[in-house]
């Protein structure tokens, strides 16, 4: 599947039309981000927010997940360099952040948030075509957490940051 390149993708960004009020992963870090900061944020082009709704017609679809993508650089010092290849030493390595990404209890377990990071995942190797970025990088909440990304090829960095190569991530899509 390939979410991003389908003609009507029910990922789409943030909007007036999404209702959020009945949103509960289980974090309330995740949630009160969506319902308090997002728009904001989207608005001041600090993230970009994409959500997944549910099929129902009509205005006010609920959210049943949705993730955020940002510019971001991690420092290339203590990573090894086979992971940052090409970035010059004592530069910043560029990357794109996977800042949160939740899904509503109601539908874990059914595959949204595996659909969710593919779709995450296709929009970061699609932005590489026209900026540089080494991978994406996000921060797991703990360690149940850490290993569902690591099943999809994500590498620990520290304690909690994860990295994932954009040559991993492409290879994915083929």
């Amino acid at each position: 599947m390939n979410p991003v390149e389908e003609k009507e993708s029910p990922v789409q960004k943030y909007g007036s039309d999404q209702d959020t009020d009945y949103f509960d992963c289980g974090e309330d870090s995740i949630n009160s981000f969506l319902k308090k900061n997002a728009v904001v944020n989207q608005k001041r082009g600090v993230s970009q927010i994409f959500c997944l709704r549910e099929n129902v017609d009509g205005v006010g679809k609920p959210v049943i997940g949705y993730y955020t993508l940002s510019a971001a650089a991690i420092p290339s010092s203590g990573v090894d360099r086979e992971i940052i290849k090409g970035v010059p030493l004592g530069y910043d390595a560029p990357v794109i952040l996977l800042g949160r990404i939740g899904i509503d209890k109601r539908h874990q377990g059914k595959g949204h948030g595996e659909f969710l990071l593919m779709d995450a995942l296709e929009r970061a190797m699609n932005a590489s075509n026209d900026l540089g970025v080494v991978g994406v990088v996000l921060d797991a909440l703990n360690e149940d957490v850490a290993s569902w990304y690591q099943s999809y090829g994500f590498i620990t960095l520290d304690e909690s940051k994860m990295f994932i190569p954009m040559k991993a991530i492409k290879a994915l899509f083929r």
